[in-house]
């Protein structure tokens, strides 16, 4: 039944992602550029590659459509003319230690670790997250 799920809500979070990072503010425009079936295809594949190893592949997956997701953001400023683009590079091996140091330390503790596993994860994305400017030519 779960797996039932996960296709169909692939899909919709293809076309929401499409329609929600459609804004504009001032002189800046904000949206989501892709295809439908390159995007479906980056999510069903993780969505396999976590499936197929129990779970455990799943905070790498989780970074892999999080940096789809981002390179397909782009802003457009029409007053300076400049494009830029959301992009985030990710230690894949590091990350892998520091979610499931993270998950290891709220079970022992009994969920009394969560609120600060949840900073240092969110943390460490935003850490190598950054915005990347180009000139429009």
């Amino acid at each position: 039944m779960n797996l039932a799920m996960l296709i169909p809500s692939s899909a919709i979070f293809i076309k929401a992602a499409q329609w929600a990072i459609n804004l504009k503010h001032d002189t800046s425009q904000i949206w989501f550029e892709t295809e439908f079936f390159e995007g479906f295809g980056i999510i069903l594949l993780q969505l396999f590659l976590s499936l197929i190893t129990f779970g455990i592949y799943a905070p790498v997956a989780f970074a892999k459509i999080y940096m789809f997701v981002l390179s397909k953001t782009i802003i457009n400023d029409e007053e300076t003319m400049k494009r830029k683009q959301l992009l985030a590079e990710f230690d894949f091996g590091k990350l892998f230690l520091v979610v499931w140091g993270q998950i290891l330390l709220t079970i022992v503790s009994l969920g009394v670790y969560l609120p600060w596993a949840y900073c240092r994860i969110v943390s460490y994305y935003a850490r190598n997250t950054y915005l990347n400017d180009q000139s429009e030519e």
